[in-house]
């Protein structure tokens, strides 16, 4: 190249720099183009418009034009950067990670890169691996908020959230306008329940909240003291925050066809949502519905994971497919109606659903409560969890099914044998509570209501779930504010299912939490034989336990008040006889009651689908409405 060439290669390039950096796409696809007509190998060229593509969100044509940039000079530990994000977006896990080791062999200090493996490690499950990259990138660049953040949130998902905490408070300190971080400091917090001064972040979260403003994600605002509303405005900022990109539907199955049901999820394994579904998949009339999983979780080769394999019609594994890749084939495979089980739950995939992954996208099971997206047309619910009020905050068109809308598993057997006391660390004698929640389901105002129904119960305990040991230590703390031994409160380690089952049975009374109920939790209690008390509140989640209980044919155990479950699981621990009548009334209730009637409940779930895909059918718009028994 002549010495004038060259100068007008680097005057093109230096303005297609400046133009990127005022975000000019336009103009600086222009210049690069003219600087690769000069020099096709122009490595700057190459870069930028693969920076380009991915600013604007064309993604494949980004990964194009970044490999050819590594190609011509793969001592550029930016451009592997670059590309292993593109790569991350693409689903490609396993070729980002290389490509981020690539910057790393290049660059050993590569604060984004280390952030970047951080991240898909943690997307491909490998937490504690996670947790050291981003370490890493923290030790190159102590300031480095997004770090901080991410190890934050990684430190959630392994439930260390007593370290999470200062995690989220320097990347807070460092960042302090970075959306959706007080939410996982409220959430780290509620986790590890330090409640000291919670009140007043959560009045801030509450405030941002009603502004429109985005300080958390949905899922910790079920657990708060928050209406409906707040739910709802919560929910529709995250919306917002990833908008839809396809909203036009494809076109609907013609009538006579079976319909094809698609169950999109990451818990297709021993989890609370699979134990609840499996026997609603296995019951599936295959005559009228043909029915897919996409799953995107791990394949664990428990009993559970293969029990739902063989009960779908197609199992498809898309952990290594982007958002856009599992919408784009669950369009190809034809499917009718889209089954979210998952929400904003942890591992959510609602980004499939902002780009149509059927005509009909249904919000079911996973996340109690709406999800504020325009793209999901359905939320399937009953009578009793939904009221006319809360209905008012949800954007999906409501379902009511009759009974529950969360349906039992009766197929996987009778309880096993149950241990003794002594084996699961609690007195021989006395009264068990047994409160099996999470521990941001716990707050000051439950708390309360337990320690005194204890100081109500001589020689009574509280059985609690064994989360960590910040939980338990801050639990054991509050309790001797309270007034109450701290030996009185017993901690349950995580079994497996069938051992969790059999424990349950060891305790007398499940007392439920507000404002997030139990959920899968009370459904497992009673099969077990364990009766359960819960007072309804004002959200779905807080209203699912009632849901449940009432369904298996015990309304009474429904308390119309805080006070009056305080007072009821009194009189029930100093009654035997009365609390004898309703395991009774419970073990009979296991042959007759609509809670353990998957059968008829599969047919009403069907009915809801079928209806649901014939309006679609008939170009109509989504409605709500009842599933008649």
């Amino acid at each position: 190249m002549t010495a004038a060439a060259s100068a007008t290669l680097q005057d093109t390039l230096q303005r297609a720099a400046a133009a990127f950096q005022r975000h000019a796409f336009v103009e600086a696809d222009r210049w690069c183009r003219a600087a690769l007509a000069l020099r096709p190998d122009a490595f700057d060229a190459l870069h930028i418009l693969g920076l380009i593509g991915a600013q604007t969100g064309h993604m494949a044509e980004a990964h194009e034009w970044l490999g050819k940039a590594v190609r011509v000079f793969p001592g550029s530990p930016d451009c592997w950067n670059n590309l292993g994000l593109v790569q991350r977006e693409l689903g490609r896990r396993l070729d980002a990670l290389a490509s981020f080791d690539r910057a790393l062999a290049i660059a050993p200090g590569h604060v984004m890169a280390h952030n970047g493996r951080g991240v898909v490690l943690r997307d491909t499950g490998r937490i504690e691996e996670a947790v050291a990259a981003f370490d890493r990138a923290i030790a190159s660049a102590p300031t480095f908020a997004e770090a901080h953040a991410n190890r934050a949130n990684a430190l959630v998902e392994l439930r260390r959230h007593d370290e999470a905490v200062p995690a989220y408070e320097r990347a807070i300190e460092l960042a302090p306008g970075t959306p959706f971080l007080a939410g996982g400091l409220a959430f780290a917090r509620m986790n590890a329940c330090d409640w000291a001064g919670l009140d007043t972040l959560l009045a801030t979260i509450a405030a941002g909240v009603a502004r429109g403003d985005r300080v958390t994600i949905p899922f910790p605002t079920l657990g708060m003291p928050f209406s409906a509303l707040a739910q709802r405005a919560a929910a529709r900022a995250w919306a917002g925050h990833r908008p839809a990109e396809d909203p036009a539907p494809p076109a609907p199955r013609a009538p006579g066809e079976r319909i094809r049901l698609g169950y999109f999820s990451s818990d297709f394994h021993e989890h609370a949502t699979a134990f609840l579904l499996a026997e609603v998949i296995e019951r599936h009339d295959r005559a009228r519905f043909h029915v897919t999983a996409f799953s995107w979780g791990p394949d664990t080769g428990d009993p559970m994971r293969k029990r739902l394999v063989a009960a779908f019609d197609d199992f498809v594994d898309v952990r290594g497919k982007a958002e856009r890749d599992i919408a784009s084939l669950a369009r190809e495979k034809g499917i009718d109606v889209a089954i979210d089980l998952k929400g904003y739950a942890l591992d959510e995939r609602t980004g499939v659903f902002a780009r149509r992954a059927a005509p009909v996208q249904v919000s079911w099971l996973g996340y109690p409560a709406t999800t504020g997206a325009k793209h999901m047309d359905y939320f399937v619910a009953d009578a009793v969890a939904m009221t006319p009020e809360i209905r008012e905050a949800f954007d999906e068109k409501v379902v009511v099914l009759p009974g529950s809308f969360q349906p039992h598993d009766t197929r996987r057997g009778a309880v096993g044998d149950v241990p003794s006391r002594e084996a699961l660390g609690l007195p021989e004698s006395g009264f068990v509570f047994c409160g099996f929640n999470a521990p941001w389901k716990i707050n000051p105002p439950q708390f309360d209501r337990w320690m005194r129904i204890l100081a109500g119960v001589p020689g009574s305990v509280l059985w609690l779930l064994e989360t960590g040991a910040a939980a338990a230590r801050n639990l054991r703390r509050e309790a001797v504010a309270r007034g109450i031994d701290e030996a009185r409160l017993a901690f349950a380690p995580r079994v497996p299912q069938h051992e969790h089952l059999a424990r349950l049975a060891a305790a007398d009374l499940f007392l439920d939490t507000l404002p997030c109920n139990a959920h899968t939790g009370a459904s497992d209690a009673l099969w077990a034989g364990l009766p359960v008390l819960t007072c309804p509140g004002d959200t779905f989640a807080g209203r699912v336990a009632a849901s449940v209980v009432t369904a298996a044919g015990l309304p009474e155990l429904v308390a119309a008040s805080p006070e009056a479950y305080e007072s009821e699981a009194q009189r029930l621990a100093n009654s035997p006889a009365a609390l004898a009548a309703i395991r009774a009334r419970l073990a009979g209730a296991h042959s007759g009651a609509p809670l353990f009637d998957t059968a008829a409940f599969t047919r009403h779930l069907e009915a809801a689908f079928a209806r649901m895909h014939e309006r679609a059918i008939q170009g109509l718009a989504p409605e709500a409405f009842e599933v008649r028994p």
